[in-house]
């Protein structure tokens, strides 16, 4: 048995659990500065496979990880004995990777006297049987841009559901984390000098110059918005390659 349950781009709790914290508890969490964390669960397990992505608020230390994953199950509907650890485990490790990272390296200083740092941000989302594609320029070292607003007002202007919203700006937030951590752990400054590592710095786009501020030919093409109906088939298809792909990046992180 094959028991699959997928949702994707809640924002750091489930309602449930929401219910239940009281009101002073989320006052004090509504005055701390948000330093959300990209979380992306895919757990296989006893028949069950969990694909779910969120973020978590790193300056949130009122919220359980325990009690969430609880939460988490019980919406669900998966065995709370064993899925209650493995998701907790899941989300502390990834908490702990971005705030490693952040701290040895990052250590929160970024301004904006630090040149641009441009990466392609490539959107391939699908919910339901809808597939968005679309990639765009992101400068990671802008800590003024917010992923969710800038999901929302794109949402907003493709007449796309909420779970678009919520999806785009945790696929945001996931790849600028993926460049920040892999220039933390090259021993980049973060002091405005230039990307040394010769591997890293074909990661990132040139500079802007006045007469490449236009997109021509076929780059307008490549950079707009495409949303395809995919039929049954192709989702499964989709959902295939997804696996794969997800398979490959574990072993390359076993090998590091």
């Amino acid at each position: 048995m094959d028991l699959q349950v997928q949702r994707g781009g809640r924002r750091f709790t489930t309602s449930a659990y929401l219910e239940r914290l009281k009101r002073r508890q989320l006052s004090a969490i509504g005055e701390k500065w948000e330093d959300l964390v990209p979380i992306r669960l895919e757990i296989d397990h006893e028949g069950w496979k969990l694909r779910d992505t969120f973020t978590w608020n790193a300056s949130d230390d009122l919220t359980s990880h325990d009690e969430f994953s609880k939460n988490l199950c019980e919406d669900y509907g998966l065995p709370e004995s064993s899925f209650v650890p493995l998701v907790r485990e899941a989300i502390q490790a990834q908490i702990s990777e971005y705030l490693s990272a952040k701290t040895s390296s990052v250590d929160g200083t970024l301004t904006r006297t630090n040149p641009e740092l441009r990466i392609n941000i490539k959107l391939d989302i699908t919910v339901g049987a809808m597939n968005l594609l679309d990639q765009f320029d992101w400068d990671i070292l802008d800590e003024t841009s917010s992923p969710e607003d800038f999901a929302a007002a794109f949402a907003a202007d493709l007449g796309l559901a909420g779970e678009f919203k919520t999806a785009i700006a945790h696929s945001i937030r996931e790849q600028v984390e993926v460049h920040l951590r892999s220039l933390a752990l090259a021993g980049h400054p973060f002091d405005g000098t230039e990307v040394l590592d010769d591997e890293l710095k074909g990661a990132f786009l040139p500079g802007v110059q006045r007469l490449s501020v236009t997109r021509v030919g076929q780059e307008v093409e490549d950079h707009t918005p495409r949303l395809l109906q995919l039929t049954e088939a192709e989702v499964d298809r989709q959902e295939r390659d997804r696996e794969r792909d997800s398979k490959r990046k574990k072993r390359q992180t076993r090998g590091r």
